[in-house]
Order: structure tokens, then sequence, then C-alpha cells
């Protein structure tokens, strides 16, 4: 980053990022914690869990505020932020804010100049599902569930797909990315090929979200589908490849 751009915030998702799924590496976590030991520097960082709690293999990457809590100028600078909607269910609307001590009596008054848009009676609640060890016995539970259609979405990929994609096994997530092969895309020079593939398989009541649609410029961007497997049965996933198999086998 340029040392004259004016931004001294960063929002970061160091175990997995959305829509590609990588994690941060060693250097490039490096390279945020020198930023923040800068005297001089004004910088904040907030670091947000994002799909943290669902990793299949290994572990999961210690937070970035805990390793910035070791250095004295950086540790006040690094806000570690959550939700719980994600993993316990969509209508909870309930998330978390780990701040540095020195912050929390203005992240107290900021939330209550904000107003509160949580449900009282719903924090406490989950407050003591998770002192029970009944959120972390819910983690487990669904972690090992997510897993195993994980695997059964890449073994269908590999049946199916194979010839028009690749990808990388994910460690953890709900989604899988598939990027078209560049001898794929080079048939179809013209066209931003997923967007045409989606638009035309949404007609046959079969949704498809694009990777190209994360980009500003479309047709010069990477080409795919991102395909979640958490909120699927494996008869929907199976008719979903099986679209997308008889589209490309039918116009390439």
């Amino acid at each position: 980053m340029p040392e004259d751009a004016a931004i001294n915030v960063g929002i970061i998702t160091p175990n997995r990022q959305y829509p590609l799924g990588t994690n941060i590496s060693s250097k490039r976590r490096q390279e945020w914690l020198q930023k923040l030991q800068q005297s001089s520097s004004e910088w904040w960082l907030v670091e947000d869990d994002y799909d943290n709690e669902f990793v299949y293999q290994g572990r999961s990457d210690v937070p970035f505020m805990q390793t910035a809590s070791i250095h004295e100028t950086a540790r006040d600078r690094v806000f570690f932020v959550g939700s719980f909607s994600k993993v316990l269910f969509r209508g909870l609307r309930l998330g978390f804010i780990v701040a540095p001590l020195k912050h929390l009596d203005l992240v107290r008054q900021s939330q209550s100049t904000l107003g509160s848009s949580s449900s009282l009676p719903i924090q406490p609640a989950v407050a003591d599902f998770m002192l029970q060890g009944s959120f972390d016995r819910h983690i487990n539970r669904m972690r090992r569930h997510y897993r195993i259609k994980r695997d059964f979405l890449l073994a269908l990929l590999d049946d199916k797909l194979s010839e028009w994609f690749d990808w990388k096994k994910p460690r953890g997530g709900m989604h899988i990315l598939i990027e078209f092969k560049a001898d794929v895309l080079s048939a179809f020079p013209e066209t931003c090929l997923d967007a045409r593939i989606a638009s035309e398989l949404r007609l046959r009541n079969a949704c498809f979200f694009t990777l190209s649609s994360h980009y500003v410029d479309q047709a010069s961007s990477r080409q795919g589908f991102l395909l979640g497997f958490s909120g699927s049965s494996e008869s929907t996933m199976s008719k979903l490849v099986g679209e997308l198999e008889n589209w490309l086998r039918n116009s390439l």
C-alpha cells in the first residue's frame, strides 16, 4: 500500500477471504503488524472472524488481535469482530466486538448512541448457551456435518465438471470456488461466460453465483462459480451440478 495513501483503517478477513476463499499469508500478517507498530502511524485494524469456526483441516490460525497484543504500539489498534448469525441461525442478528481495554468505554458510548438492534433477551440466552459448553458442542457437530457435505460436493465435481473447471479443496468455509480453465474461456472471447451461463440456467430455476460479479471490470475478471454446500441437500447439489454439466456439453 502506498505510504502516502489517505487511508488509516484496514478491514481484513485473515482466515478466509470471500469470494476466493484464501487465507492471509504469514508474510502479509507481518506486513500488517509492522504497519501497526509504526509509532508515527495512526492505523486501525478491524479483524473480521469470517468463517473461522468452520475449518475442516488443521487448526484455525491465531487471531491477528492475539498476535498484536504482545506489541505495545499495536495492541490498542486492533478490533476483533464477528457474527453469531451464520453459526446459530440467520434471524439472530447478534454479533460481537472484542475491543482493546483502552477503547471499551468509547465502544459502549458508540453503541448507546447508535442504539441496539439486537434483542436484549437473546443476549443472555446466547451467553448461557456458551457458558454451558453447548455452543462448542454445536460448532463441532456442524463442522462434522459440513465436512461431509463439502466432501460430497468435491466428489461430484470430480465426476462431472473436471473437464471444464479447476478448483482447490477448501480447508474451511461454506462454499467451493470453481474457475473456468483457460481453454474454455478462449472459446468465448466476446462474452462473460459465467454471467451468460448463470442467466440462461436461471430460466431453468437453477441459481448460480458468479465470480465475475465481484469485479468492477467484468471483462478482465476471473470467471467461475461459487458453489455453496452448507444449506443445500445432496439432491439439490446433484441437480445444480447436472444442469451446469448439461449446458457445457451442449454448448461447447
